[in-house]
């Protein structure tokens, strides 16, 4: 245990700093999922200190786990990404250490400019507050409140602490019926000419104010989001048909999984739509104030404009049939929520370069949150929603069925450490717990781009080509594998327990004791034959190593790429009862035989020439986080 820590442990010693202190002390444990007020209260504090540079917005996603992790390695906290007590502690107590700070105060809508009597939507947030007061009589620190103007009309939010008290206002500017209204140039406040709405902010108390966000906020401008019909329909010339089911800020609710868009078709025709699989209850809205990650992303395609959310009826997306065999039940209202990772490019510079491996061994390696999950495969049932066994995303957010080269490399935000930087995506079959059909969160996932194994030198290795796809094992084996030669594995399990004991590498799902992670872990052909980026069956454009090389066939060597799938086994026993979605082969053989995974590439492509050139080719130990050229991602 560090001094620091220690010294965290004194009874009251932090914890009375925080109970005086002017901010709203944080109490509760806070993680990825977590969501309100004290989420709010931490990203300010965060943000202030220069470790989250995100928008406020109350939902702890990946890029506010990072920043606690910052913090904690800075401060000499366990790393973990999650605010427990010693956290809190810390964190309450440098907050506590000013006594000049006023509320800061956050508004925002996506409607500054409305005709008369029209719903305009007002999300407010506040950090450092006791109290907040709004117009309609509300007192609560952060929420959504709705108002119809019929003449130009001027809002406010009051919040106060012990210091004093801050006031920020928001003008809605209402013009005549008939006016055509052009978008808000914002993701939220349009500030600077009243024609599109000004926020202003006035403080009062007996101390200097810190408000390190001043009077306006400014926002970057919106790329809106114009999909055309062969896009929004998703078929091969087939038409299909939409329901609506929920005006924008109304919730929905699904059975099983469905294809729902939201967006509207503007006056002149224009189709403005974002589309999505979605399942169980979601709210038809793009505010932050968002209920679960199967919401849709935070821009809007058609902003002033009022939306709504409708499912794609004639094209269901439910569990696939049962295989010949009969592969897992499974039960879709149990998926579990995902991360909405970041639209961010987490890149920069530090200075910070690797050591040379000492083993000739090329390493770099990232880390990515688990996504979503899906009936979907882009590279073996591509533009088929529904058709594949379910599967386990990680990455790009906006990978599905209808997936391209394009969208991959373009769209989405991305799970993964470096954000878009690395907007690839990486998916392997669902474990199903089988005693009650629930797919299964994986607790951690790591992805290696190493050199240096199976005859190939490192510095013999190309840089992926883009769009590249790669399928590596057998969805449809139900036999053991050969794991004596680890060369020639390329599939295999094992488990890591608290001690980090390693049990060695198994072809079928071990009963992994208590407390320990299952290890799932897939090995890619790194032979490409130099021409395509994919094939009829996905495989053949790719070859392992033969005899230590890569064969005539396949003449060009690239990194080889490893994926390790982590999940923690909670109770005794609970192993025997996991199957893969894809382990559609006779229930009493071993479950995991049919262990496989894909990548589609996306990264930026000075990002992965950087680390193959200075880590892989270089025979250098990046770690997870260095390109080798002095940048990190983060």
């Amino acid at each position: 245990m560090n001094t620091f820590t220690k010294k965290l442990l004194v009874s009251g010693a932090i914890f009375c700093a925080s109970i005086v202190s002017t901010h709203a002390a944080i109490t509760s444990v806070l993680q990825k999922g977590s969501s309100g007020s004290q989420v709010v209260e931490l990203q300010v504090f965060l943000k202030n200190k220069g470790y989250f540079t995100d928008t406020v917005s109350g939902y702890y996603g990946s890029v506010t786990s990072l920043a606690v992790k910052a913090y904690q390695e800075a401060n000499g906290i366990e790393v973990a990404g999650r605010v427990g007590k010693i956290t809190a502690a810390a964190i309450n107590a440098a907050m506590g250490s000013s006594d000049t700070q006023l509320p800061e105060i956050f508004v925002t809508t996506k409607n500054p400019t409305v005709t008369p009597g029209k719903q305009v939507a007002i999300s407010w947030m506040s950090a450092y507050a006791t109290s907040c007061k709004l117009p309609n009589g509300a007192t609560a620190k952060i929420g959504v409140y709705y108002v119809r103007p019929t003449k130009t009309t001027t809002y406010s939010v009051t919040c106060t602490n012990a210091v004093g008290s801050a006031t920020k206002e928001i003008t809605i500017t209402v013009v005549p019926t008939g006016t055509v209204i052009k978008p808000a140039t914002g993701t939220g406040v349009a500030v600077g000419s009243p024609s599109a709405g000004t926020v202003a902010t006035t403080h009062s108390a007996g101390h200097s104010a810190h408000n390190h966000y001043g009077s306006t906020t400014n926002y970057a401008p919106m790329k809106l989001a114009v999909v055309a019909d062969a896009d929004i329909n998703d078929t091969a010339g087939n038409s299909v048909t939409w329901v609506t089911i929920a005006q924008e800020g109304e919730p929905y609710t699904l059975t099983g999984i469905q294809v729902v868009r939201m967006g509207t078709t503007t006056s002149d025709g224009v189709k403005r739509y974002y589309k999505r699989q979605d399942v169980g209850t979601t709210r038809c809205s793009f505010n932050w104030d968002i209920e679960k990650d199967f919401a849709f992303p935070d821009k809007d395609p058609a902003p002033g404009i009022k939306k709504v959310c409708q499912m794609r009826v004639s094209s269901k997306i439910t569990a696939p049939a049962p295989m010949p065999m009969g592969g897992p039940d499974i039960d879709v209202a149990k998926i579990p929520p995902g991360s909405r990772g970041t639209d961010l490019e987490n890149v920069k510079y530090t200075g910070e370069m690797p050591a040379n491996s000492g083993d000739g061994i090329g390493a770099f390696r990232t880390v990515c949150d688990y996504s979503h999950m899906a009936f979907d495969d882009p590279i073996v049932k591509p533009g088929q929603p529904g058709a594949a066994h379910l599967h386990t995303f990680f990455g790009n957010t906006r990978t599905n069925a209808f997936s391209t080269v394009d969208s991959i490399a373009n769209q989405g935000n991305s799970t993964c450490r470096g954000g878009i930087a690395n907007r690839s995506s990486y998916w392997a079959p669902a474990i199903i717990d089988t005693r009650t059909g629930t797919p299964m969160a994986p607790r951690a996932s790591n992805f290696y781009y190493k050199t240096g194994y199976n005859g190939i030198k490192p510095e013999e290795v190309k840089p992926f080509p883009a769009g590249l796809r790669i399928l590596a094992g057998n969805p449809n084996n139900n036999r053991p594998a050969d794991t004596s030669k680890w060369e020639d594995l390329h599939f295999g399990y094992s488990c890591i327990d608290g001690t980090d004991k390693f049990y060695g590498w198994t072809s079928e799902i071990p009963n992994c004791p208590i407390g320990s992670t299952l290890v799932m872990n897939v090995n890619f052909p790194q032979c490409w034959d130099g021409v395509n980026l994919d094939s009829p069956d996905h495989q053949s454009h790719m070859s392992y190593t033969v005899d230590r090389k890569c064969p005539a066939t396949h003449p060009v060597p690239l990194v080889a790429i490893t994926f390790n799938v982590d999940y923690q086994v909670k109770e005794k026993d609970a192993p025997k009862y996991w199957r893969l979605s894809s382990d559609s082969y006779d229930k009493a053989l071993p479950s995991g035989y049919s262990a496989h995974a894909d990548w589609f590439f996306g990264w930026k492509k000075d990002v992965t020439e950087s680390f193959i050139k200075n880590c892989d080719q270089a025979a250098k130990d990046c770690a997870s986080h260095m390109l080798g050229d002095g940048r990190i991602i983060f």
